[in-house]
Formats: structure tokens, C-alpha cells, sequence
């Protein structure tokens, strides 16, 4: 029986492609670098964001990678300002309904976790969410399966925490972060 159902954010409940494709070209812009059109972008929408970066720019220096991560968190934020970023038709509808039938909905993602957070309660889906995995807690991230071992470790920690001690989720503002190896941090 199924009992937890893990989303992705970007393009699954979230319609961010404008939002994340308008800031990696801004941020290809503000540092230098030759640009790249619209639907290259998007093709590496998912991707941790260093990634992204490295894949449309292979052969730049590690230190620039970075510079273009840390540029596009904070051209992100900013733009999320004026160009807000919508959930897709019918989602609010759908979520209300599995967790009426009492499903533990989940997002995963390679977004970092406050990200995460603050988009889930801009677009007025964290009610629904119980819980949420931000690319900085991982080791592994898109597109390597090992991704899913740390996300299925979640069911064990929800039947074992979370069920046995009802007021957990209110002392850690309903959604809790799961992540017992932070001495690590990816990107995004």
C-alpha cells in the first residue's frame, strides 16, 4: 500500500521555467559569458545547479562555476520579486485530494531546502506538503539514483518518528528537514 508519494518542485507542481531560465540568463549576462538560448537553459532545468552551469559551459574553471551559482541564488531571489512563479493547473486540487485520503506528500528536489520552503508557501501548497528534501542535504543528487536511497530513508523516519509522536510536525513547523549527514552542502 502506498503510503508516501515524493514530487519534484520544478516542473512537476511548480510552472518555473520562465523564473529559472529568465535568471540563468541574467546570470550568463552579469558574468561575461557567451549566451545561451532559452530552450538550452531549459534543457538543464533539474540538473544540481553547478551542473547547469558546467553542462552549458564545460569548459570554465570551477571557481567560475561557483560565481555563476552564487550569481543566480541571489538574481532568483530578487526576481521572484516581479516575476512570481505559478503552480500548474489543477495541483491545489490534486494535493487537497491525496492528502484527504491521507497520503504523506513529499517534495524532492534539487533546489536547496529554503528555496524549497519559501516557494511551497508563496504558492500556498506547504499545507499539503509534510515534508521536504533540499539539494543541500544530499550527497547524491539529479541525476544519479542514489538520490532515492536518502528519500526513501523518509518512510522509515515518518513510521518511526513522526506517527509515534503526533506533535513532532507542530515543533518543527510541520515540515521537517530529514538530515542526519549535513556535513555536506550541494548546489542549489
Amino acid at each position: 500500500m502506498i503510503k508516501l508519494i515524493i514530487f519534484d518542485f520544478d516542473g512537476t507542481l511548480g510552472d518555473t521555467r520562465r523564473n529559472i531560465v529568465t535568471t540563468m540568463q541574467m546570470t550568463i549576462t552579469e558574468l561575461g559569458l557567451s549566451g545561451r538560448s532559452d530552450d538550452e537553459c531549459a534543457s538543464k532545468i533539474g540538473l544540481p545547479l553547478d551542473g547547469c552551469f558546467e553542462a552549458l559551459y564545460p569548459d570554465e574553471s570551477k571557481e567560475t562555476i561557483m560565481q555563476c551559482a552564487d550569481a543566480y541564488r541571489r538574481i532568483f531571489q530578487e526576481n521572484l520579486l516581479t516575476m512570481k512563479p505559478q503552480v500548474f493547473p489543477k495541483v491545489i486540487e490534486i494535493l487537497s485530494a491525496l492528502k484527504e485520503k491521507r497520503y504523506t506528500l513529499t517534495i524532492a528536489s534539487s533546489r536547496w531546502h529554503k528555496s524549497l520552503s519559501e516557494l511551497t508557501n508563496d504558492l500556498k501548497i506547504a499545507d499539503y506538503i509534510s515534508y521536504l528534501v533540499g539539494a543541500d542535504f544530499l550527497n547524491h543528487l539529479h541525476p544519479s539514483p542514489k538520490i532515492y536511497k536518502k528519500r526513501w530513508t523518509f518512510n522509515r523516519f515518518y513510521e518511526e518518528k513522526v506517527r509515534k509522536e503526533p506533535k513532532y510536525l507542530a515543533e518543527q513547523n510541520k515540515m521537517p528537514t530529514f538530515a542526519p549527514d549535513q556535513s555536506h552542502h550541494a548546489s542549489r
